[in-house]
Formats: C-alpha cells, sequence, structure tokens
C-alpha cells in the first residue's frame, strides 16, 4: 500500500510536470498567434499608405503635386516602406 500511494505520488508530480510544460507551450502558441495578427494588420496599413502615395505621385494621379507635397508623399511612402519591411524581415 505504502508503495503503491508513493507511486501515486510520483506520477502526479510527473503529471504536473507534463502539464506545466503544456501550458507553455500553449502560452508560445497564443503568443506567437497575436503577433501574427499585430504584423497582418500593421501590413495591411502599411500597404494602403503606400498604394494612396503611389497613386498622389504615380501617372496615374489626379492633379500635380507642388514640390513641397511631393516631398511629404514621398516621405510617408519612404516610411511606410521602412515599417512593411520591419513586419516582413
Amino acid at each position: 500500500m505504502h508503495q503503491d500511494l508513493a507511486t501515486l505520488l510520483e506520477q502526479t508530480d510527473q503529471l504536473r510536470e507534463h502539464m506545466d510544460t503544456l501550458r507553455g507551450g500553449i502560452q508560445a502558441a497564443h503568443d506567437q498567434s497575436r503577433r501574427l495578427e499585430y504584423d497582418a494588420a500593421g501590413i495591411n496599413e502599411c500597404m494602403a499608405s503606400i498604394k494612396k502615395c503611389v497613386r498622389l505621385a504615380g501617372n496615374n494621379r489626379m492633379a500635380a503635386l507642388s514640390a513641397r507635397d511631393m516631398r511629404k508623399v514621398m516621405g510617408e511612402l519612404e516610411e511606410s516602406v521602412e515599417r512593411l519591411a520591419e513586419f516582413i524581415g
């Protein structure tokens, strides 16, 4: 009886360790999922900004931009590309 109880306690400890390991893995998967959601939202945001800038500065633009406005558009475009590179890389 004493040996059965000792074995049972040992198995309980092993099970507890195994559950802690599983919890850690589940938490890591959850954290990674959150990061991917954040990255996807950031990528979509960057792409929208890039599309807007290209539309303003590209061949199909609605009106000519002043040099100052063109610098602002190009600055925003460069910033969006850099942010996009951070999300991807």
